[in-house]
């Protein structure tokens, strides 16, 4: 197969797809990185456009990712250092986002990231825990068409019948239509 069949494939994925170069200084630690290929998604997932990043270190760029809770560059780093891979989920505050990353060295001094924007579902799980923390009592989740979708219980001993029964329908008279 083809460059051009694999580049298609890269092109038209639905995951953030970006291709890097880490810089390092004269004592070998790193400092910067940067952008040789992004796809569509990726520009979606972050906000950054591809025709106007690739080429430009990280820093140019996002001058406030060394300011960040988190140093992607030394994580980054380490990866295409020692040609490794990794998974982490981790809030980018200059983004204002949450994302899924793999990360992958195919050669040393190079990384491919993977980038899935989390913010959504991070938020609806905080949601659920402030919830959880703040109720003492059952919440029932129920769908559209007055089905059971999920019971969130702190204590699962307080439920008359077992949590895994699933697609218990209600009466729609009880919960009106909004």
């Amino acid at each position: 197969m083809t460059n051009d069949f694999y580049h298609g494939i890269i092109k038209n994925l639905h995951v953030g797809y970006a291709y890097h170069r880490i810089i390092c200084d004269t004592q070998g630690t790193p400092v910067d990185y940067e952008f040789i290929e992004v796809n569509r998604a990726f520009e979606a997932a972050t906000g950054l456009i591809g025709a106007e990043i690739i080429g430009k270190t990280v820093t140019a760029v996002i001058p406030e990712i060394r300011d960040s809770g988190f140093d992607w560059i030394r994580f980054y780093g380490e990866i295409a250092l020692n040609h490794t891979t990794a998974e982490i989920e981790q809030y980018s505050s200059p983004l204002n986002r949450w994302y899924r990353v793999q990360v992958y060295s195919p050669e040393t001094n190079y990384f491919i990231t993977l980038f899935n924007d989390i913010t959504r579902e991070k938020r609806d799980l905080a949601e659920r825990n402030l919830l959880l923390t703040t109720l003492h009592d059952i919440v029932f989740e129920i769908s559209t068409d007055y089905h059971f979708t999920n019971v969130i219980v702190q204590d699962e001993t307080t439920l008359f019948v077992p949590k895994k029964i699933s697609s218990v329908a209600i009466l729609p008279a009880f919960f009106p239509k909004i």
